[in-house]
This record gives C-alpha cells, sequence and structure tokens, in this order.
C-alpha cells in the first residue's frame, strides 16, 4: 500500500494497458480487475502495470500518486503471494482499488479505512474473477533424451561435414606445395646444368 520510487517509463505516450506479468498467475484475470478499476474510477484504460512474486507474502501494490496527459505512461506495481493457496482475489482487488485511486490522485486523506486498509467487501466490479495460478509442465525424462540424442547427432553430421571440407583444404595446399617444390627444383636444374662451349654455349 506504501507508495515508492518507481522505474521510469520509456514510452510516455502509451496508448494502451501493458500488463508486465512475471508470475505464473493468468494474466487475463489481472488484467480484467485492473481494466475494471480504472474503468471505475472514470480512468483511461492505458499505462503500464507490474506484477511480480511478493518476497515477503501476501498481496501488495505501489504506484504513482496522480495521472496527467503528459504523464500518461505511469507505472502500478503489484505483488502476488508465490503460493497459489495464499491468493485472494478478493483481497488482491481491494490492493489494485487502493493503487487505482493514488493512481488517479488521491492520498491517503482521501481515503476511507476499508479503502485505505483494503479491508471490508471487495469491490463489486471484482466480481467473478479469479486469480488463477498455472502449474508448469512436468519434464518428460523421454522427451528430454530424445532431444539430447538428437542433438548429438547433429552436433556429429556437423563435426564430420567440418572434418571433411578440413582434408579437402588439407589436400589443396598439399597440392600446391608439391607442385611450388617440382618449380623449384626445375629452376634448381637450369640454374646449375653444365655449360658446352663446343655447342656454342660460351665463348672460346
Amino acid at each position: 500500500m506504501s507508495r515508492v520510487a518507481l522505474p521510469s517509463v520509456t514510452h510516455r505516450h502509451l496508448r494502451h494497458l501493458e500488463i508486465q506479468n512475471e508470475t505464473g498467475y493468468r494474466t487475463r484475470a489481472i488484467r480484467t480487475l485492473v481494466v475494471r478499476a480504472l474503468r471505475f474510477y472514470g480512468m483511461a484504460v492505458r499505462g503500464v502495470v507490474r506484477i511480480a512474486y511478493s518476497p515477503v507474502g501476501g498481496h501488495r501494490g505501489c504506484a504513482a500518486l496522480g495521472n496527467s496527459a503528459a504523464r500518461a505512461g505511469l507505472n502500478m506495481a503489484l505483488t502476488l503471494p508465490r503460493d497459489p493457496g495464499e491468493a485472494d482475489s478478493e483481497q488482491f482487488a481491494r490492493v489494485i482499488r487502493h493503487e487505482v485511486l493514488h493512481w488517479r490522485g488521491a492520498g491517503h486523506a482521501d481515503m476511507g479505512p476499508d479503502i485505505l486498509y483494503c479491508q471490508g467487501p471487495a469491490p463489486e466490479w471484482a466480481a467473478g474473477v479469479t486469480l488463477e495460478h498455472v502449474v508448469p509442465k512436468a519434464a518428460d525424462p523421454t522427451e528430454a533424451r530424445d532431444r539430447k540424442l538428437a542433438h548429438a547427432r547433429s552436433m556429429l553430421k556437423c563435426a564430420r561435414t567440418r572434418a571433411k571440407r578440413a582434408e579437402t583444404i588439407v589436400q589443396k595446399w598439399a597440392r600446391r606445395v608439391r607442385a611450388a617444390e617440382r618449380a623449384v627444383e626445375r629452376a634448381l636444374v637450369v640454374e646449375t646444368a653444365p655449360v658446352d662451349v663446343a655447342a656454342g654455349g660460351g665463348k672460346p
């Protein structure tokens, strides 16, 4: 419920609501609650809302105080418990209500006790919305082994291709070395050949 420093928003003229969900809870339910709260309090449905796991458990939030046309992309940050068994959709809606009112420009002095302390009846606009935590699919050991085998085969194929190319390059340069050696040998033969004076190969 406290107001803390929030990261700056780079897209100040954001024209839609961006939900940055860093948890395993489904974004759809979170978005629905935030949109309903914004509309209930007559606010534009745009901005940036971040959702993360709470390091201390429970449902918490913070929001920039006030909103204006020049700062349409103000952040609101919310947290949810890591343990899905502790998640409470109605309590989460109470926290959203508190923070949306901050976003709208209200201070704590402007809130009644129920809204200030996130207690009392759940907001009517939150009816029918339930937070759902997605259970990660258990890894299939067979699939993992198959992927590992396929990867090993692929790498072996690449290694063989590289080895074949390397052998081709070795053979090419070996041929060039042999050709250069023969050229050197021919040049040495010409330079060291005896001169036949009688055949006019030199001066008498």
